[in-house]
This record gives structure tokens, C-alpha cells and sequence, in this order.
């Protein structure tokens, strides 16, 4: 049931228009402002929304955005835009760190505490943004705990309610990139 193929099977052509169009707008922003500093964020933030919507609608996130964003990063990286020993690094200490917190969850509660695609959307945030994932993924963890505490209180979920977290990844990361500098997040924070 992870394969874009079995949405477009269920759900019909406009998931598949969808999907075609997501990529097709991030290869040509890729190709038309690669040369531009903030173009890296700027197609991070459509995979993102792209990946909300997903997981918004279908509870998932296709491996083709996660693929797509790995290779983009790749190209920023090469083109000297973002640095891949921060980039790497970063990637693989926020996938481990929440990969435990997931296996904790499953262990100890006997059900996980992200999925899969959550776990492989920071990582490819941490490729795009270095070290600032980890506020990232503070900051999503925020505003998905008040959404959740909120939403208990007013009774529209439960307890064993599955939430989607990607759109708690974009909207941390838009309000970390275009509300308020990351310096600021972080002094706030700390």
C-alpha cells in the first residue's frame, strides 16, 4: 500500500495529475533557479507541501518525494550551495534520534510514536538545512503536541488518534524560515 501506483489505482486520475505536477513544478524550479542562493529552500518547501498533502489525505508519504528530495539535495550539495558533511551528518543523527524515539514508542507502548515517512522527510530536511533540523524537529514536535493536546481537549480526536505530522514539518519550517530567523527560534527555545 506504499506505492504512489496503488493511490492512483484507488483514487483515480487526480492523484496521478497530482503527483506528475508536483514533480514536474519541482524539476523546473530545480533547473530555472539553481543558480539563486534560497532556490534549495524553496524546493525543500515544495516537497514539503507536496508530502502534507499526502499525509494529510492517505496517511503516507510517498518514497518518491523522499527520493526526489535526496536527489535535489544532492545537486545543491554538488553545486557547493549546502555542505555535505553538515548536511550528511545531520541527516543521519536526526533519523537515528527519531528511529529510537520511534522504537521506544513501539517497545514500550506498542505503538510508534512517527512512521517511516516522517522519520525519512527529516532526514532529507536535515540534507537541506544542516544542523537546524534538530530545531526543526523541536518546533514540529511543539506544535504537533499543542494541536494534539488541543484537539483531546476539544474532543475531535482520542488518544489513539494517528495524526498526521508533515504538515507540522511545514508549518515549523515556515515559521522558522520566513516568520522568525532560526537564531531567534533557537534563543527562544533555549
Amino acid at each position: 500500500m506504499n506505492s504512489i501506483k496503488t493511490f492512483m489505482n484507488i483514487n483515480g486520475f487526480n492523484e496521478q495529475v497530482f503527483i506528475a505536477g508536483c514533480m514536474g513544478i519541482m524539476a523546473l524550479l530545480l533547473i530555472l533557479i539553481m543558480p539563486a542562493e534560497p532556490s534549495s529552500r524553496l524546493i525543500f518547501f515544495m516537497i514539503l507541501i507536496c508530502s502534507s498533502w499526502f499525509d494529510i489525505r492517505f496517511r503516507i508519504i510517498p518514497n518518491e518525494f523522499i527520493l526526489i528530495g535526496t536527489v535535489a539535495a544532492m545537486f545543491f550539495i554538488g553545486s557547493g550551495e549546502i555542505l555535505w558533511k553538515v548536511s550528511a551528518g545531520s541527516a543521519m543523527a536526526i533519523f537515528l534520534i527519531l528511529f529510537l524515539i520511534r522504537w521506544s514508542g513501539e517497545f514500550f507502548y506498542r505503538k510508534p510514536g512517527f512512521g517511516m515517512g516522517d522519520l525519512k522527510l527529516f532526514a532529507v530536511a536535515g540534507l537541506f538545512m544542516g544542523w537546524q533540523v534538530f530545531w526543526l524537529a523541536y518546533l514540529t514536535i511543539l506544535l504537533a503536541g499543542l494541536f494534539s493536546a488541543i484537539s483531546i481537549k476539544l474532543k475531535t480526536v482520542n488518544r489513539d488518534s494517528l495524526i498526521p505530522l508533515a504538515p507540522f514539518i511545514l508549518a515549523a519550517g515556515v515559521l522558522g524560515d520566513f516568520l522568525l530567523p532560526w537564531e531567534i527560534v533557537r534563543g527562544w527555545l533555549l
